[in-house]
């Protein structure tokens, strides 16, 4: 018995010997320039490009692996991305359960170029699509995840980004990018925290910059968003808050956007037909079905010129629900004046199939609007109005259908009073009276 007992030991002990060398050998093995190499070679016999590592460290005990300064080229050579540093750090006991936990990764100073060309063809993701995908089964399609897969702490530091795309001749660059992550891929939620410090873009001949670039966003087990955007640039300043509900599935929106915008500013971005300038703020408020969400907007200038126009004010108000505009309050104040609009607009066949749709047929507007004139200066209508003076007020009504003057359809009524009317080479008159109803329809 008691070398049956002995013999069991001896045996375990060997055993236990075999695999600890076992064990301690394949941990230097993985760690040597030869295993590097093999690993590398066969990346690279599987995609278009290149891939190169410096270095490397795998700890099987502690189920880390670092990497060092990673670059993958094109076939041509030019590179498309590279990485000073990569670690990643697993926890081995959750695997027991079917769960791949990654205590922590970490990026430092990524740097990825991406180039679309004019077939619309990217080529980093061309490198890697050297074979043809291969079709799920409707089966595979339904089933979930082999393993939950959580990231408990991800973390990219100091990244950088360049895109350019030669169809739209634009250049985007992303500078000195920090992003801090978790997720939970069974359960479906995270949060992310992104903050981009230098954003470039150019179009043509005209450029932006936007310092900084900030944006995070909570996902709950009810797969209900947390959004949080900021952004700031030479002539806007922008917030985005809300929630968004379903958003894996038909999100449902309860967001609200706060902008100031310098007009005086924007023109160096855009080209603008006439002088703008003075500061406009607002909020907009969108909620529901993001394929056709009602919105509110609730916009202030504080004075200055627009399309030319000198404008001592304006405070707009605008509510669209269910496709039906609501223009509760549109006040321009000129100087001694001020024009009041009020109305609403059917939108319903003009966006048939909602507002986030390709499908719009403008000309299908149906409309009926009121406006006011208030001790309106005439110069302040017609800048070329020369030998002409006096103050206008009156009251208009429009309602119909449509824009286009071959198809218009509308009827327009109009009341004003012209005081102080003054003709070059005519006597002044001190008050005339003007009543106009009118009725147009297509030709």
């Amino acid at each position: 018995m008691k070398i049956k007992s002995k013999a069991v030991g001896i045996v375990i002990g060997v055993l236990a010997a075999c695999l600890l060398i076992s064990a301690v050998s394949l941990s230097i093995f993985v760690n040597t320039d030869r295993f590097r190499n093999i690993l590398l070679n066969k990346i690279n016999a599987a995609i278009a490009g290149n891939l190169t590592l410096a270095g490397h460290d795998i700890s099987l005990l502690k189920g880390r692996i670092a990497l060092q300064n990673l670059t993958l080229e094109a076939p041509l050579g030019n590179r498309l991305a590279t990485l000073e540093y990569l670690m990643v750090d697993i926890a081995f006991l959750p695997l027991l359960t079917r769960s791949l936990v990654i205590e922590t990764m970490t990026l430092k100073r990524p740097d990825i170029r991406l180039k679309i060309d004019k077939d619309g063809a990217i080529d980093i993701v061309e490198v890697f699509n050297t074979s043809p995908p291969i079709e799920k089964t409707q089966t595979q399609e339904q089933s979930s995840f082999p393993f939950d897969v959580i990231g408990e702490n991800i973390w990219i530091t100091d990244g950088d980004c360049h895109i350019t795309s030669e169809p739209d001749n634009l250049q985007v660059d992303l500078n000195r990018i920090t992003v801090e992550a978790r997720a939970d891929l069974l359960k479906k939620t995270g949060q992310i925290a992104i903050r981009v410090e230098d954003t470039a873009l150019a179009y043509d001949a005209r450029h932006l910059k936007i310092n900084p670039v900030t944006l995070s966003v909570l996902l709950t087990k009810n797969q209900s968003a947390s959004v949080a955007f900021k952004a700031k640039t030479d002539f806007a300043e922008i917030a985005l808050n809300g929630e968004v509900g379903q958003i894996l599935h038909d999100p449902n929106l309860n967001l609200e956007l706060e902008f100031d915008v310098s007009l005086s500013q924007l023109k160096h971005l855009l080209p603008l037909p006439a002088e703008f300038s003075g500061i406009t703020n607002g909020v907009l408020t969108v909620q529901g079905d993001w394929h056709d969400p009602d919105e509110d907007l609730r916009l202030n200038y504080k004075g200055g010129s627009l399309a030319g126009y000198p404008v001592d004010g304006m405070h707009t108000d605008l509510r669209l629900k269910n496709r039906q505009l609501l223009v509760k309050q549109l006040e321009i104040l000129t100087g001694t004046g001020e024009i009041n609009l009020a109305g609403t607009a059917d939108l319903g066949d003009v966006f048939p199939e909602g507002l986030v749709s390709s499908q719009v047929h403008p000309d299908n507007i149906r409309y009926d609007i009121k406006t006011d004139l208030k001790h309106i200066d005439i110069a302040f209508l017609g800048r070329d109005t020369h030998g002409v003076k006096g103050v206008l007020n009156t009251r208009a009504a429009f309602k119909g259908k449509g824009i286009d003057l071959n198809t218009l359809s509308v009827s327009a009524s109009l009341d004003g009073v012209l005081e102080k009317l003054f003709l070059e080479g005519f006597q002044p008159v001190s008050y005339t009276h003007l009543t106009l109803p009118t009725t147009c329809t297509p030709c």
